[in-house]
């Protein structure tokens, strides 16, 4: 064998050596080799999944602007077996909130809005409230409008039924109110990015769907990706069914196709992403300016400042480390992007099964790529420890519990929750808020579980518990106690009468009426089942849905009840009146 052909055949087992031991994954452009203990890391993550009769996921992972993973597991449609590929298009559901708001940064650069800009400077036929909504209020959720899902659950919406965005507008053309002023705080709502959508739509002269293809999509070489805005069309191509399981352990397809765009909207499979993925380190669409817009924050009207940045949410772990993120889930879609800035890496995971959790995938992979980010130093170890244990030399007269349970109400909300004792422990429980525990700091301060924050619990002249102060991100928020009255005492036999009726809201088209059968005020709505109502007071009673959490009774000067306030899924204060014969 001469020389010339002892070096070709080296240099082919060379070459099938670096196969075998290594993942090849095509990049933009080029081709990135995986370190072996990266790939079986990830696929272990994923074991679970990928098997023909289970719906699975897929993953994207950048790093130091090179694509360095892809890759889909389990099967995107169990009826016909078809594996999920690189190439499966998933929808991406609220991860889609950060590229439109990436459109907007665009079309700012190229001087055709500003964020400053009032949003009826472009949308006119929305409603004047009094007070100017911002574009910069859209993006960070502090505008204030109601959210669509919480008005069309009212209105008795299927979860299932394919909504647009011409739906949501006409709806928001019907509010009279707000659910807080404009950049007075926070509260997460899917209309504010449709009416961005919008507002692209105005500014642009083009859909959302064709000006992103044009302008992001098309030049970062994204072929399996768009904003679904087609309300005559509802084939994707390549894309994955969504599933869930049964009460009974069946499983259930759960797809959603959902024509919202703005604040979702988007299908694209785990190749295309990452090629999003590698703008945001290395942009070919817009600049490192443009991309840093997406992480800035904006100060509340008080001064405090919201984490939620423009679709991403800041996060800080306990070892001070800043990254960002946003979930995403629709029928039995989820997704999941996390971006850690200061080191170059970005992740998606996407699945098509409603029981999936991405954050705990995510929170592994980027532990394999970033040594000791979820270390926790010895410090923080006994800082957790003593803010969740109570120390021993601080002596707490746990008999003043019982003055703390009882129901309570954040006012400007309209929200109820009650303070509970099992065990001699404190609970704090309601359907907004979930179930936390209270580890006392003092016989009047408790730290929630979760670091959530903290409860103080006030007392008045006679010494007596009237309201608590929640304490959360800096803010105090006041509540008041409403259980002063005896369950016995709460609606007397003769005032019955005045609560049943119907009761009709104009901003939904909706009427819902109360009746009294059976020792139980019943809510009939025409599109549920009867809904029990639960009087915590005179004024307020809780309901029975996540949609119906609270109804604040209001009355006349002659003492009548004239209507209710309604709070529930980011929908605070609804008015219904009270129909009079």
């Amino acid at each position: 064998m001469d020389k010339k052909s002892c070096f070709t055949n080296r240099l082919m087992l060379l070459l099938v050596y670096l196969i075998i031991h290594s993942s090849v994954i095509y990049g933009y452009g080029r081709i990135i080799t995986v370190d072996d203990s990266l790939r079986i890391k990830v696929d272990a993550l994923f074991s679970r999944y990928d098997k023909p009769d289970s719906p699975g996921g897929a993953v994207a992972i950048v790093k130091d602007g090179k694509v360095i993973y892809v890759k889909g597991y389990g099967s995107a449609n169990l009826e016909y077996n078809i594996p999920i590929t690189k190439s499966t298009v998933f929808n991406l559901a609220s991860v889609s909130k950060h590229i439109t708001a990436y459109c907007i940064f665009l079309l700012e650069s190229e001087g055709k809005l500003s964020i400053e800009d009032d949003i009826r400077n472009y949308l006119p036929e929305l409603p004047d409230f009094g007070k100017v909504i911002k574009i910069k209020h859209l993006l960070h959720q502090t505008s204030g409008l109601r959210d669509p899902y919480g008005l069309m659950y009212l209105r008795g919406w299927n979860p299932l039924d394919v909504l647009n965005n011409t739906d949501v507008m006409r709806l928001l053309n019907r509010q009279k109110e707000l659910n807080n002023d404009p950049g007075s705080s926070y509260m997460y709502s899917s209309s504010n990015y449709i009416v961005l959508s919008e507002i692209i739509n105005k500014v642009s002269g083009k859909s959302l769907s064709d000006w992103a293809k044009e302008n992001i999509f098309d030049p970062l070489g994204m072929k399996n990706t768009i904003y679904n805005e087609a309300t005559d069309a509802n084939v994707v191509k390549n894309r994955a069914d969504a599933y869930n399981f049964s009460s009974k352990g069946g499983i259930l397809n759960y797809s959603h196709l959902s024509s919202l765009v703005g604040t979702g909207g988007i299908y694209t499979s785990a190749e295309d992403i990452a090629l999003w993925l590698k703008n945001i380190f290395d942009p070919k669409v817009g600049t490192s300016e443009t991309v840093k817009r997406l992480f800035q924050m904006e100060k509340l009207n008080d001064g405090n400042i919201h984490p939620y940045a423009c679709g991403l949410i800041k996060n800080i772990n306990y070892n001070g480390y800043i990254f960002y993120t946003h979930d995403g889930q629709i029928g039995g879609y989820k997704t999941y992007i996390a971006l850690f800035p200061d080191d170059q890496l970005g992740i998606v995971v996407m699945s098509n099964l409603f029981s999936f959790s991405p954050w705990p995938i995510i929170k592994e992979i980027s532990g394999y790529c970033i040594s000791d980010l979820w270390a926790k130093p010895l410090e923080v170890t006994q800082k957790e420890t003593e803010k969740l244990e109570m120390k021993p030399d601080i002596k707490i007269n746990k008999g003043v519990y019982d003055d703390y349970v009882g129901k309570y109400i954040i006012e400007q909300m309209n929200l109820a929750f009650e303070i509970i004792k099992e065990n001699e422990k404190l609970f704090i429980q309601g359907k907004a808020i979930g179930r936390r525990e209270l580890y006392p700091e003092t016989e009047s301060i408790f730290n929630i579980s979760g670091d959530v924050g903290k409860v103080t619990f006030k007392r008045n002249q006679e010494n007596s518990v009237e309201e608590l102060i929640l304490n959360s991100r800096g803010r105090e928020i006041i509540c008041s106690r409403i259980d002063g009255e005896s369950s016995s005492e709460i609606i007397k036999p003769e005032e019955i009468q005045d609560y049943c009726g119907i009761y009709r809201s104009d901003e939904i088209d909706v009427t819902i009426e109360i009746e009294y059968s059976n020792n139980q005020f019943i809510a009939k709505h025409i599109m549920y089942e009867d809904l029990k109502l639960k009087p915590v007071s005179s004024e307020v009673w809780e309901g029975p849905k996540f949609f119906i959490n609270t109804l604040k009774f209001f009355k006349g000067e002659d003492d009548k009840i004239l209507g209710f306030r309604l709070t529930g899924h980011r929908v605070i204060n609804l008015l219904f009146e009270k129909e009079i014969d």
